[in-house]
């Protein structure tokens, strides 16, 4: 990831796991005994996406407010729907459970 704004706001980052078209997504390791999530930074939006909540609107949920630039929040969210097995994989290897 970007650390730079990541560190800022959530702490020690891991390594990237993946960077698409900008789009920045990663592990933050002190939160590995919540249940699975990812962080996403794009531009100036920074957002984490739980990837395995029970609820209405499915396993992918925003974890948090929703974002100022809703274009950014609908990108994030559809490609973490589409990679969601693997970022659960990812997860797993990160931090040892799930």
């Amino acid at each position: 990831m970007r650390g730079h704004a990541l560190r800022r706001r959530y702490g020690h980052m891991a390594p990237p796991f993946w960077t698409e078209r900008n789009f920045h997504y990663g592990f933050v390791s002190a939160d590995c005994a919540e249940p699975p999530h990812v962080h996403i930074e794009y531009r100036e939006s920074v957002a984490k996406f739980w990837l395995d909540k029970a609820g209405d609107s499915g396993p992918v949920q925003l974890a948090g407010p929703r974002l100022k630039n809703k274009s950014d929040e609908a990108k994030m969210y559809a490609f973490v729907k589409k990679n969601r097995a693997l970022m659960l994989e990812r997860w797993e290897e990160h931090c040892g459970r799930r």
